[in-house]
C-alpha cells in the first residue's frame, strides 16, 4: 500500500512538473513607435508641409526626414471633433492615397531609394512610393496618423504591361 501511494505521488509530481514546463511566459511586445506623438513631432522640422481641406475638413500633411528615429516620416492630421471617427479616418486615408499618387506622378520631386542621395527625376514613375501606417492618435479634436514613407525602383519606362519586349531565354 505504501508503494502504491509513493507511485501515485511520483506520478502526480511528474505531471505537475511537465505542466509547469509546458507553460511559457510571454513578454509583452514593446511598440517600436511608442515615442511618436504629436507633441514629440513638433521638435522636428518638416521637409514638406501641406495644408489641405477635403470637403471643408481642415487637414495637414507633414513629411519629415530622420525625425524621431524614422527615416521618412509622414504625419497626416485632420480636425474633426464634430465628425465621426469613420469620417475622420476616411479623410486621412483619402489624403494618404492622394499624397502617394502625387509622389508617384510628379516629375520635379527628389527621388532616391533608401541609402542613396536624392536626385531629381525627369520622368514620373522612376520610383514607386508607398506608405505604411505605424500609429494613430486622437487628441484635442485632431485625428493624426503616422506613416513610414518608402520607395523602390521600378522597371524601365520601356516596359508597360503587355508592351514589354520579351527577353531572350
Amino acid at each position: 500500500m505504501k508503494r502504491i501511494a509513493i507511485a501515485i505521488m511520483i506520478c502526480i509530481l511528474a505531471a505537475l512538473f511537465i505542466v509547469s514546463c509546458a507553460t511559457t511566459s510571454q513578454k509583452p511586445m514593446l511598440d517600436p513607435y511608442d515615442h511618436l506623438t504629436v507633441e514629440a513631432v513638433k521638435e522636428c522640422s518638416p521637409d514638406e508641409a501641406w495644408q489641405v481641406s477635403p470637403f471643408g475638413l481642415p487637414g495637414f500633411i507633414f513629411v519629415f526626414q530622420d525625425c524621431l528615429k524614422v527615416n521618412k516620416l509622414v504625419v497626416i492630421s485632420v480636425d474633426g471633433e464634430e465628425y465621426t471617427k469613420e469620417i475622420r479616418a476616411a479623410s486621412v486615408e483619402l489624403l494618404a492615397k492622394h499624397y502617394i499618387y502625387f509622389r508617384n506622378h510628379r516629375k520635379d520631386l527628389p527621388v532616391a531609394p533608401p541609402g542613396e542621395s536624392p536626385t531629381y527625376s525627369s520622368e514620373p514613375g522612376t520610383l514607386k512610393w508607398s506608405l505604411k501606417k505605424i500609429k494613430e492618435e486622437f487628441s484635442d479634436g485632431w485625428e493624426t496618423h503616422f506613416y513610414v514613407l518608402s520607395s523602390k525602383k521600378v522597371p524601365s519606362a520601356q516596359c508597360h504591361g503587355s508592351k514589354c519586349p520579351r527577353r531572350k531565354q
